[in-house]
Order: C-alpha cells, then sequence, then structure tokens
C-alpha cells in the first residue's frame, strides 16, 4: 500500500490540487457574476481616514515583524551579515512571496540575495526552512486553538460541516506544535531524519521565539482586517477567515491569492457583512499590505543588487 501511494501521488495531488483550483475558479466566477461593482467601490471609498491609517499601521508592523524570521536562520547558521540587512532581505523576499509566489519571493528572492552577499546554499536552505517553518509554528497554534475553540461551531451552524473532524484537526495541530517544542526542550541540538531531509532540532528558547512571533504576526494580519472592517465582525471569526484563506492560496498555488481570499472570506463571513462591503476592504486591505510595499521592495532590492559585495562580507562560515 506504501509502494503503491508513493508511485501514484504525485499524480494523485495534481488531480486534487486541480479541482480544488477548479472550485475556487467557479466560486470566484459566481462572485464576480454577482456583484455590485459600484457598491464595491463606494464601500472602499466609504473607509475613514483613521481606519487606513490604523490598519496601515499594523500593516507595517507585521511586515517589521515578518522581517525578523530570517534572524532566527541568522543566529542558527552564524552568518555574519548585519541585522538590518537580514531584515530588508527578508522583507524583499516576504513581499515577493505575497505577490508572486513562494517560488520567486520565498525561495528566489532569498537564494539570490544572499548568495550576492556571500552565503553558501546549505546556509540559505536552512535561513529559508527555517523562517518557513516559524510562519507556520505560529499559524499552526492558532488554527487549533480556534478550531477546538467553539469558532468553528459557530461558523459551522451556518456554512461549514463537521464540527468533530474540526476538532481533530485542531488537536494534531496542537500536537504537533506542542511536540516540537518538547522536542526542544529535551532534545536540542539533536539531527532528525524526516524522509530527505535532515532537521536539526533548535534550543528551547529558539522554537517559543518561533512560535511567538509567528503567532504575533498572523495576528497582526487578521488585525489590519478586523480594523477595516470596523469591528463589525469578530475578530476570532476574522482569523479563522484568513487561516483558511492562507491554506487556500498555498493549495492552488494563485499568485497573491488573488481572488482565492476573497472568495474564502465571502463564503465564510458573506452572511455578516454585505458582499460589496466585504470585497472593498479585501482591496483596501491587498493595496496596503500586498501592493504598497513593492515600491519600498523593489528599491531596496536594487540597491542590493549594486552594493553586493562591497561591503558587509560575511566571515567564513561554519559547515551546517
Amino acid at each position: 500500500m506504501k509502494q503503491l501511494m508513493k508511485r501514484h501521488w504525485p499524480w494523485l495531488k495534481k488531480v486534487l490540487s486541480g479541482v480544488y483550483l477548479a472550485l475556487v475558479a467557479y466560486l470566484v466566477f459566481r462572485l464576480a457574476q454577482n456583484l455590485e461593482w459600484s457598491e464595491v467601490m463606494k464601500s472602499l471609498k466609504a473607509l475613514p481616514a483613521a481606519t487606513l491609517l490604523i490598519a496601515a499601521l499594523l500593516a507595517v508592523a507585521s511586515h517589521v515583524v515578518y522581517s525578523s524570521f530570517d534572524l532566527l536562520g541568522r543566529h542558527l547558521t552564524e552568518h555574519k551579515i548585519s541585522v538590518g540587512r537580514t531584515m530588508l532581505i527578508t522583507f524583499v523576499s516576504y513581499t515577493g512571496n505575497l505577490n508572486f509566489g513562494s517560488l520567486v519571493g520565498a525561495v528566489g528572492l532569498r537564494q539570490r540575495l544572499y548568495s550576492r552577499f556571500g552565503l553558501p546554499l546549505s546556509q540559505v536552505v536552512r535561513i529559508t526552512a527555517t523562517s518557513m517553518a516559524t510562519n507556520w509554528l505560529g499559524y499552526s497554534l492558532l488554527a487549533a486553538v480556534l478550531l477546538i475553540s467553539p469558532v468553528y461551531a459557530q461558523l459551522a451552524a451556518q456554512s461549514l460541516p463537521a464540527p468533530s473532524l474540526a476538532r481533530a484537526l485542531g488537536c494534531v495541530l496542537l500536537l504537533a506544535v506542542v511536540g516540537y517544542l518538547a522536542l526542544a526542550a529535551f532534545k536540542p541540538g539533536h539531527r532528525w531524519k524526516v524522509g530527505r531531509f535532515n532537521i536539526r532540532i533548535p534550543t528551547a528558547r529558539l522554537a517559543m521565539t518561533q512560535v511567538l512571533i509567528s503567532s504575533v504576526n498572523w495576528t497582526l494580519i487578521s488585525a489590519i482586517i478586523y480594523v477595516l472592517l470596523e469591528q463589525r465582525i469578530g475578530f476570532e471569526q476574522v482569523m479563522f477567515a484568513l487561516l483558511v484563506a492562507a491554506v487556500a492560496g498555498v493549495i492552488t498555488h494563485v499568485p497573491a491569492g488573488l481572488g482565492v481570499i476573497e472568495a474564502t472570506f465571502v463564503l465564510l463571513l458573506g452572511d455578516q457583512v454585505s458582499r460589496e462591503a466585504l470585497l472593498g476592504v479585501l482591496l483596501a486591505y491587498r493595496a496596503m499590505y500586498y501592493l504598497l510595499p513593492l515600491i519600498p521592495a523593489a528599491l531596496i532590492w536594487v540597491l542590493m543588487e549594486s552594493h553586493a559585495g562591497q561591503e558587509d562580507q560575511p566571515a567564513s562560515p561554519r559547515t551546517v
């Protein structure tokens, strides 16, 4: 059975992804077909300036927090690129990831910029893996809490199936996070082989930091949408919709989750706020969290490309 699954999994994965993408495309098509776009723009223009300012500050805070993720990889690999430059590289790659997908941002831009400043591929891979693990550790913790709590049951009464299955999934996610923290507490530095990957368990302090800063970041992103909605929907419900949309975006591989985020929010929250108002809020969210950061990110990338190799050269790195 194991060999059979191994042989057919790549094909099965493509089929499932295709079916999911087709479903999302259908939902997006239905959504666009039944919208009053004039009302969407009207709701967008009606957002108060103070609300937009608070949401923009939260967006800046989130980007700053995420930009600290690679500092954990810096600590693990002991590379000598400065803290500030490491954070700028993370910001550029994260912005690329948000708008163009993980292959361009999380992987491509990180590898390009770090290698320009002298880091070998082995260290770049470890930094990238640490950053990605950090992101999903906080995600898993928050998702577990929401799935186990009454939040999912409240949403399930409207449009979602199987609350008992959701609670089971929440327990699995929570156990995964707790298990990771336990390994870090009792076996720091231990190398654990998972398939082709050789994972080195961090210290308990670093593992706790990963969970904390990622949870803070996902909370900040949720707060942006919550503020733009002017508190018309419960914060925990906004966060749940965001977490579902994030996974949907990963599964479909749609750059920037274009249409996927909107369809997910309308599906989960469309009975609490009009679809036009909800989409107006999501357009504002996209503008300040996805699009506007592209301007400084592009400028930073150009400057780094032109100055790479002239300064901040790392010392010979240790073997990782």
